[in-house]
């Protein structure tokens, strides 16, 4: 399985264990891939884990199935892992269009920090940092 393809397949995994559900828009939105790769990559989630995922058609969202909740709960899916971070952190990196290089160099780094924070603000594990504006407005 090619690189991009299995940090897809990654991602759902992850995504599912900590939401329990996932739709074409999070792939879409988090890997910057169109609806019909989206399609694919859930279709081929599937096949690879049939008793995993199941489709909820009056939510139109695909959820854990038994087995899935199973396993979820077995390994108390509500707490985040590193690998979810990394994912998502990867996955921000790829939707701003950058390739991830061997060494980073020092712009690099910063850009690297912004999309860790991001992630950190959105899974509420910090607070958001204020603006300049807010800081000049402050003062």
């Amino acid at each position: 399985m090619r690189w991009f393809v299995e940090q897809r397949q990654r991602f759902i995994d992850a995504h599912l264990r900590e939401r329990g559900f996932i739709n074409r828009r999070d792939l879409q939105t988090t890997f910057g891939i169109s609806q019909a790769q989206a399609s694919v990559d859930l279709r081929r989630f599937k096949k690879a884990h049939p008793r995993r995922l199941r489709y909820n058609v009056r939510m139109k969202r695909y959820e854990l199935g038994r087995r899935g909740r199973e396993q979820g709960e077995a390994e108390k899916a509500n707490t985040r892992s590193a690998d979810f971070y990394c994912e998502m952190i990867i996955a921000r990196w790829y939707a701003r269009g950058q390739e991830w290089p061997d060494m980073l160099p020092r712009e690099g780094l910063d850009e690297l920090e912004r999309a860790i924070k991001e992630v950190l603000v959105e899974e509420g594990l910090a607070a958001p940092q204020p603006s300049e504006r807010d800081h000049k407005e402050g003062t």
